[in-house]
């Protein structure tokens, strides 16, 4: 059995088959990567397969952006669990007739894809196949990674970073109904960031609708558990601004939500 709880569908059934082969030698299978935690903190590495006409076709893209997408799918995995990324190795399979120009290619957008977080080529294989197949191996760093085992968990941080990965497309399809949902669940758990967040939310109208009673009570309850800092700075200013725009009552409701939620926080 896998350490974390899957869903379902064949990809899952699958994940699981190969969990219950593996018996005691499976680690925590079924999260976007694999964590080692070392005296600095946590080493994370994850691996992503791109294959010829499965994950994409030749006559839509060039060599150089297939290579780009490959790495950029592996790299976005170390996005969603929060890792620095360190660097990347490349599996490159073609078939034995591909030009040297086109392999070249392949490995210049895999490079442009690392250049662009700030990772290194470490290494790699090169090899050859009926079809194009790349695989990625990355190797990031987190102090505190995001994972759905942690989420399921109910820990602040994963849950706060679940929402990060909803607001901005992290490993990913952005939705931002989901993304204040985790934002809320990490909020009710303590967590200040997201209480900014959510005050950011509702004052916007964006993936909750435009609310000033409640923005005003997630800035209320975020410059109350912030350190000084930029986002506690902001949670004044707007709850300021929030204060100066409403009408008495509606201020004091806005007041008493904060102090309900805070005395139940």
């Amino acid at each position: 059995m896998t350490r974390i709880p899957l869903g379902a569908g064949p990809e899952f059934d699958r994940i699981r088959a190969a969990a219950a082969a593996l018996g005691d030698s499976a680690g925590a299978l079924g999260d976007d990567c694999a964590s080692i935690p070392d005296a600095e903190g946590t080493v994370v590495l994850s691996t992503d397969a791109s294959v010829e006409n499965v994950h994409f076709r030749r006559a839509w893209l060039s060599a150089e952006e297939i290579g780009w997408r490959a790495a950029s799918a592996a790299l976005s995995d170390l996005a969603a669990q929060g890792a620095a990324p360190v660097g990347l190795l490349a599996a490159v399979a073609l078939p034995r007739e591909t030009p040297e120009a086109e392999s070249t290619a392949v490995m210049r957008g895999i490079g442009r894809a690392a250049a662009a977080v700030g990772a290194t080529v470490l290494g790699g294989d090169l090899s050859a196949a009926g079809e194009w197949m790349i695989t990625v191996t990355v190797v990031g760093r987190a102090v505190h990674p995001v994972s759905r085992r942690g989420a399921a968990a109910g820990d602040p941080a994963s849950l706060f970073g679940l929402a990060l990965m909803y607001h901005n497309g992290l490993g990913v399809t952005a939705n931002l109904q989901q993304a204040a949902k985790w934002y809320r669940m990490a909020a009710s758990r303590g967590h200040a960031r997201a209480k900014f967040m959510l005050g950011v939310m509702h004052y916007q109208g964006h993936g909750v609708e435009k609310d000033l009673i409640e923005a005003y009570k997630w800035f209320a309850l975020a410059q109350a558990a912030l350190p000084p800092g930029p986002d506690r700075d902001r949670s004044i200013k707007a709850a300021n601004l929030i204060e100066a725009s409403l009408p008495q009552e509606e201020l004091e409701a806005a007041r008493a939500s904060a102090q309900n939620w805070a005395s139940g926080d």
